[in-house]
């Protein structure tokens, strides 16, 4: 209830009398109640917030305050968090979002392309012939027409590598941008005008 102040007149009304020393003692026991609950659980008349009791901001709060965006809200959508992310995302980021179990995109093969090429060739009854690719693959496969690599003691197809020898015995020998492959006429096919054309698989 609301205070109204008292003036005591040493000799004179109001005197004291239990009645008034009684509103006295009244007033300071409301007094006091006031008091106790605006401490609160804190235990202290401006005791700061905690996560379980009301309290008065504290300077740590302020802080946390400070570093809020003006005018931020709690509402963005899909796309704009989206939109925020790839703002900060690099290889280096943590984050990974351009990435599938943390490999790029780079590290899967996109196609069949990207491992090996087919194809065919002509032989021309030379001793040898260059088949450009425009890539040095790392092994070649060669085959006659009816995907044979080898009749009796002729050879007709088989297996190109940096490691073959380069002769005319020899099926053939990886060069830069392609292959060459060998003919002769006692034994080596692989280049023969007949039995074309000649399918190939280069890997790269």
């Amino acid at each position: 209830m609301a205070y109204t102040k008292t003036t005591w007149v040493s000799g004179g009304a109001p005197g004291i009398s239990a009645e008034k020393l009684n509103q006295v003692e009244v007033g300071i026991k409301e007094a006091h109640n006031t008091i106790d609950v605006h401490v609160g659980a804190t235990g202290s008349a401006h005791g700061g917030v905690t996560s379980s009791a009301n309290g008065f901001m504290i300077s740590s709060d302020k802080a946390k305050i400070d570093l809020i965006e003006a005018e931020a809200t709690a509402d963005q959508t899909a796309s704009e968090i989206l939109t925020a992310l790839k703002t900060v995302d690099t290889d280096t980021s943590g984050l990974n979002a351009n990435t599938l179990q943390g490999k790029m995109a780079n590290q899967f093969m996109q196609s069949t392309s990207d491992v090996f090429v087919t194809g065919t060739y002509t032989g021309d009854d030379t001793s040898s012939q260059d088949i450009m690719l425009g890539f040095t693959p790392s092994l070649v496969l060669v085959a006659d027409r009816y995907g044979k690599m080898g009749q009796y003691t002729r050879i007709s197809g088989g297996m190109i590598s940096p490691s073959n020898i380069a002769n005319t015995s020899s099926v053939g020998i990886v060069i830069t941008n392609g292959f060459r492959v060998y003919y002769n006429s006692s034994s080596n096919y692989v280049n023969e005008a007949g039995f074309s054309p000649r399918p190939y698989i280069a890997f790269k």
